[in-house]
């Protein structure tokens, strides 16, 4: 990986998003969430009463690590469909400086390798890390990365042959904000010194966040996602010059009022709507995937102009 660049390094956050439009009978976070239900829970829970990082917890009886070693292989997720790798293929295309993914499975990986399923030996001779740290993380892998046609890959909240990196409890979700905070007050003068002159300096994908222009691409930023939305205000909150801003890709336009939308614009966001997704069946799967593929579209040209505008 290149640590250094002298442009605002280009960033992709994926979500579910692809991998629902177009992958093969693929797990939502509601499905999944109901398969690690306790027994003696099952058709009790209200999915709306409980934020997702407390709903798991209660859901597994508070055995989160034990239940998600359970489904180790089930996480991983299934062999890419032509149609998801053709559009992750697409992503490389675009040439972005990382990829950040919330996924635990491998499909970003997969694609750019042109399989359909890799192994754990094949994604451990991938896995590097960065100048800061000796040796690949086993927990909170904010260093560690996974190098996929020369793209740095981040699994941001863990990947599943590493059951142990994993975030998805409030606990967790806690402790990672701990250790975001920390990093980044540390890099605070860094930032300013090394941006004043032009030059970003990637060595967590924090920094890549934080610095970078980041397009949001098939993640819904729930509010449940603690550390998200503190990234997203310290982003905000960076007196660096020469920052990039984060564009999130809303699938909702529905033309009434969206708390969540403003909220995002508030904390510096700029909101895009793809325009094939008005009407009233606004989230049927024809039309998610035109979003999907409208969006695709619009980030490789804005990639396109903030790299040279950034040079």
């Amino acid at each position: 990986m290149q640590e250094t660049l002298n442009r605002k390094p280009q960033v992709i956050l994926l979500g579910n998003g692809l991998n629902l439009a177009f992958g093969d009978s693929p797990t939502s976070w509601t499905e999944l969430l109901e398969k690690l239900t306790a027994e003696k829970y099952k058709g009790k829970i209200n999915p709306k009463t409980l934020p997702n990082t407390l709903q798991i917890i209660l859901r597994t009886n508070g055995e989160v690590n034990g239940v998600l070693k359970e489904y180790k292989d089930e996480l991983k997720g299934n062999p890419l469909t032509d149609d998801l790798a053709g559009r992750i293929r697409k992503i490389f295309e675009m040439k972005p400086d990382h990829i950040l993914t919330t996924n635990y499975s491998y499909e970003v990986e997969a694609a750019a390798t042109g399989k359909k399923k890799l192994s754990d030996s094949a994604i451990r001779d991938m896995q590097k890390h960065t100048s800061e740290v000796a040796k690949c993380e086993p927990q909170y892998m904010i260093h560690t990365y996974n190098e996929a046609d020369g793209v740095p890959v981040w699994h941001i909240h863990g990947e599943a042959r590493k059951p142990r990196s994993i975030v998805v409890g409030h606990y967790w979700y806690g402790s990672l904000l701990t250790k975001y905070k920390n990093l980044t007050d540390d890099r605070r003068k860094t930032y300013d010194a090394n941006c004043s002159k032009g030059i970003f300096k990637v060595q967590s994908w924090l920094d890549a966040f934080i610095l970078g222009d980041v397009y949001v691409l098939g993640f819904g930023y729930d509010v449940s996602e603690i550390d998200l939305w503190w990234l997203l205000n310290r982003k905000r909150f960076e007196k660096a010059e020469n920052k990039g801003k984060l564009y999130y890709y809303s699938n909702m336009d529905t033309g009434e009022f969206n708390e969540k939308e403003e909220l995002l614009k508030v904390c510096g966001a700029e909101v895009i709507h793809c325009n094939e997704l008005k009407g009233p069946d606004i989230l049927s799967h024809n039309k998610y995937r035109n979003y999907c593929d409208a969006a695709l579209m619009d980030i490789s040209q804005k990639i396109l102009t903030n790299r040279l505008t950034t040079l």
